[in-house]
């Protein structure tokens, strides 16, 4: 039984799209169980240096961003929110549509992803998920039903370094 279940959650993955962000392609969950847009400490570092209009604001003490707590007896290990960065996204949807906006983000270093869009995000942008058709349909001003299919792959986290370093690998 147990074989045979771990086999049928193979193929399944959570919902991602493939978007732009400041030239860089990336995987980001649409993540419904993160309450704010965060983006990675080095996701901010390339926005920051590709985007003039990217904005950044230091935040006065470090916001907890996760209810992982581990204590070791060292102290509380977690992440940490350093910044609010506001970063341009371009959604691309199934009919060769385009959509994009700017988005604040909280900066959260070690973060597994370049970004995950928060729910605060997906209901600003009045997206509704269809999960059995990995479909996600943006309703909001702007996005104008814009619909766009979640890949059926697994999403790679950091997927722009796998490309580069394929590239750098190439021509060495």
């Amino acid at each position: 039984w147990v074989d045979e279940k771990l086999e049928s959650m193979q193929g399944e993955y959570i919902l991602f799209l493939s978007v732009s962000s400041a030239g860089r392609e990336i995987d980001m969950p649409m993540d419904s169980g993160c309450t704010i847009t965060m983006a990675s400490g080095s996701h901010s570092d390339h926005v920051r240096a590709q985007e003039p209009n990217a904005h950044y604001t230091a935040l006065k003490r470090p916001l907890r961003a996760s209810c992982a707590k581990k204590d070791d007896g060292g102290g509380e290990v977690g992440l940490f929110a350093t910044g609010l960065l506001r970063q341009p996204l371009e959604f691309r949807g199934d009919k060769g549509d385009v959509a994009s906006n700017w988005f604040d983000s909280l900066v959260v270093p070690g973060l597994s992803w370049d970004t995950l869009f928060g729910e605060n995000h997906l209901a600003a942008t009045d997206s509704v998920s269809y999960h059995a058709d990995r479909l996600i349909e943006f309703r909001a001003e702007g996005f104008d039903g814009l619909t766009c299919t979640a890949p059926t792959r697994p999403p790679i986290p950091f997927r722009h370094a796998l490309v580069e370093a394929t590239v750098c690998v190439g021509n060495t």
